[in-house]
């Protein structure tokens, strides 16, 4: 494919986290996945300034999440749809209990 004049392109910065030679199985939830820097907020002189506190807030709003819930894990054959825009994540993921 070649661009030509007045073509247009988006570019998704989120999705290079989904890089497999950086982050392999990009798509499976690992809670103990080695820690990389995450390119979802950018990162050096134009890094977001509520970063810090965006990943506080998650980390503790899944902290408390999973202190009271049951058991689950993701529901059998599930097969993880993407769509692009702002922000990148899973359309759905169903639990079982």
């Amino acid at each position: 494919m070649q661009l030509k004049k007045d073509d247009r392109i988006t570019c998704v910065l989120p999705s290079c986290n989904f890089d497999p030679e950086v982050f392999p199985n990009p798509t499976e939830c690992n809670f103990h996945r080695p820690r990389k820097t995450v390119l979802a907020f950018t990162v050096g002189a134009h890094s977001c300034m509520g970063a810090h506190l965006a990943r506080l807030e998650i980390k503790i709003a899944l902290q408390e999440w999973l202190k009271r819930i049951p058991t689950f894990s993701v529901a059998p054959d599930f097969k993880a749809e993407y769509r692009p825009g702002g922000v990148v994540g899973p359309e759905e993921v169903p639990l079982t209990w």
